[in-house]
């Protein structure tokens, strides 16, 4: 197949849709295919930059890791990263990306064998959405009690 050129982004669009109206036999299922291509595109370059490091989980979120992440507003992606590197890449993705962050502790807690680590508050501060809190409520001698801490200190830090 030869590729097309075209003159300019809004004449490359047309066609695309007209590609998609053509292939399709409903209003509803147009919109689907133009998400799946989308979803599509997407799943192909980063399969081709990032190799296994992307992991597509229950077909509805792609997590990966990077260093210079770029965004899509058709997909839902979550970057995980590190606390530290949440402000480096929120800077760089803005709010299209949720940054899912594990390693909170909250302050005073041991940090077991994790090195980059934060407090909720420093990590909401920092730009992470979703905050992975585990060995500190499990291996609490009252894990209520240490989460309720948890989510005081986050309600305080959303506050």
């Amino acid at each position: 197949m030869k590729p097309r050129m075209y003159a300019t982004p809004a004449a490359f669009k047309a066609a695309l849709e007209q590609r998609l109206r053509d292939s399709s036999k409903s209003g509803v299922e147009l919109a689907r295919r133009r998400q799946l291509l989308v979803f599509d595109r997407l799943l192909a370059r980063v399969t081709r930059v990032l190799g296994k490091a992307a992991m597509l989980k229950g077909g509805l979120v792609l997590e990966f890791r990077l260093e210079r992440a770029r965004t899509t507003r058709d997909v839902d992606l979550r970057l995980v990263c590190s606390p530290e590197e949440a402000a480096s890449l929120r800077k760089i993705v803005g709010h299209q990306i949720s940054l899912v962050t594990p390693g909170i502790r909250p302050a005073g807690a041991a940090t077991g064998d994790q090195k980059r680590i934060m407090t909720p508050a420093r990590a909401i501060a920092a730009g992470a959405d979703y905050l992975v809190v585990g060995r500190p409520v499990m291996e609490a001698s009252d894990p209520k009690a240490a989460a309720d801490a948890i989510v005081a200190e986050i309600e305080q830090a959303l506050a």
